[in-house]
């Protein structure tokens, strides 16, 4: 026997054994392939010409016989030459979904129908807005989607939808067939006359306009000198109207500041003082310190300092300086600290520190403040004869433990008595030889006022009020 040949019955094994592995290999192909889906997809257009700015109504209908649901049905994009408007699509099982615009719709990813379940059919429609006028063409969409099944998990697939045909017309397309009817049997005498009656109107309009240019450029000299004075005399009626204000003004500015800002600015300034928290950023891997606040003496401040607020409210109103924007931004400082620190006017301990700041004496320090509600300390513990201050001590107390809350305060605080004490110096900017009133911030402050700005609905132009400030980083 030939050392190269095999024995029969080994070559039949052989071909046995790849008979069976050519079947299994074509078992398991014939398993993994998906179900037919058996999707069919029709379109009809409207019309088949219209023009330019008439809307073409286009209908879709997408019939799922398979056995699989039909998820995430989308158009491709609109036929060339066209945008989407409204789109709207109905399965008569789900909700009728309407997208009343072209970038509504595209912004849902041009998704007509999330699914379309076995047996389903859709109807969607809209309207297409033509970009260009065309001859006849034939419209087509591609629609895409995406089934699943047990072997499949997503499958995606997509399908060419003929709609018609149509033809966007313009003006000229609608007006030549019948120019070219009236031309052929008027040809020779109306073009004659239409042109004679256009060079005679040439010539008519040529010495119209000579005329008509020559009476704008006078009337445009005139108005701008009268432009010019009324600019100059406004200007004036602003500078004498600005100066009477401002010398009417003066005094009652300064007397509002000795009498009101500036007391109530030593007391916002003495308890952020008070309060010690670590408003500075620590530096890269530091860990930052902490000082616990002053508990008795910031009590005590903040009872004044409501005092001071009540008095200022109830005979001045608010605050008035030279500039609004200091306005604002003293009056959403003081905001922003009653309403973080001290609450609405429900709350326990804005109820309680108000009944102290009502019945404290006129201008107390802090002895005849301790001595005037019967402060007394034994050890670490402090308590009040008052049983509003009584009050008011126990939740101070417990919120003096929240640092956030008391950082918070603090920014309120200094953004505040800052503000006030700029704005109470600005009137004496040219009396001082060498130095001028400066808004001076920390980086902290100045992001903290910034943010005051922005819910007062500041401008930019507004905001260089405080962009304009010297930074202290120290």
């Amino acid at each position: 026997m030939n050392r190269w040949s095999l024995p029969l019955s080994r070559i039949s094994n052989l071909a046995l054994l790849g008979v069976t592995l050519f079947a299994g290999i074509a078992g398991a192909w014939g398993d993994s392939n998906p179900p037919d889906t058996s999707i069919s997809a029709s379109g009809t257009l409207s019309a088949k010409s219209i023009t330019k700015s008439e809307l073409l109504r286009f209908t879709l209908t997408i019939k799922n016989s398979s056995t699989a649901s039909v998820n995430s049905l989308r158009i491709v994009a609109p036929p060339d030459s066209y945008d989407f408007d409204q789109v709207c699509a109905y399965t008569g099982t789900q909700a009728l979904r309407c997208y009343q615009s072209g970038k509504e719709f595209a912004s849902a990813g041009n998704v007509v129908m999330p699914s379309i379940p076995p047996g389903g059919r859709l109807t969607a429609w809209g309207y297409l807005t033509p970009t260009t006028s065309h001859g006849a063409a034939q419209l087509t969409m591609i629609v895409e989607w995406t089934t699943a099944n047990s072997v499949v998990p997503a499958a995606h697939s997509s399908a060419v939808v003929s709609l018609g045909e149509n033809a966007v017309q313009d003006w000229w397309d609608i007006t030549r067939s019948w120019l070219l009817g009236f031309v052929k049997i008027f040809a020779i005498p109306f073009t004659l006359a239409v042109i004679g009656f256009f060079l005679n109107q040439i010539a008519k309009d040529s010495d119209e306009r000579k005329v008509k240019a020559e009476k704008d450029r006078e009337l445009e000299r005139v108005k701008a000198e009268r432009e010019k004075e009324e600019a100059r005399q406004e200007v004036q009626r602003k500078e004498s109207l600005r100066g009477e204000t401002w010398s009417q003004m003066l005094p009652v500015s300064l007397d509002y500041a000795s009498k009101y800002y500036l007391p109530l600015s030593a007391v916002a300034e003495r308890l952020a003082e008070a309060f010690q928290p670590p408003v500075k950023t620590p530096a890269a891997g530091g860990s930052g310190q902490y000082h616990a606040p002053k508990k008795d003496l910031a009590f005590y401040l903040v009872v004044y300092l409501e005092k001071r607020i009540e008095e200022m409210t109830k005979v001045v109103g608010g605050f008035y300086f030279k500039d609004l924007r200091g306005e604002k931004l003293a009056a959403g400082c003081q905001k922003r600290y009653i309403i973080t620190f001290l609450g609405d006017e429900t709350c326990p301990f804005r109820r309680a520190v108000r009944a102290c700041a009502r019945t404290i004496n006129a201008r107390p320090d802090y002895d005849a403040f301790a001595r005037q509600f019967g402060q007394t300390t034994q050890g670490a513990v402090t308590s009040f004869r008052d049983a509003n201050a009584q009050q008011a001590w126990s939740l101070f107390e417990s919120m003096c433990a929240d640092r956030q809350l008391i950082g918070n305060a603090v920014l309120c605080l200094r953004g505040l008595f800052k503000i006030l004490d700029f704005e109470a110096n600005r009137p004496f900017e040219y009396w001082y030889d060498t130095t001028t009133s400066r808004l001076v911030l920390t980086p902290e402050e100045k992001d903290h006022l910034l943010d005051v700005a922005k819910e007062w609905g500041f401008t930019d132009k507004d905001k260089e009020y405080i962009l304009a400030a010297e930074i202290d980083n120290r």
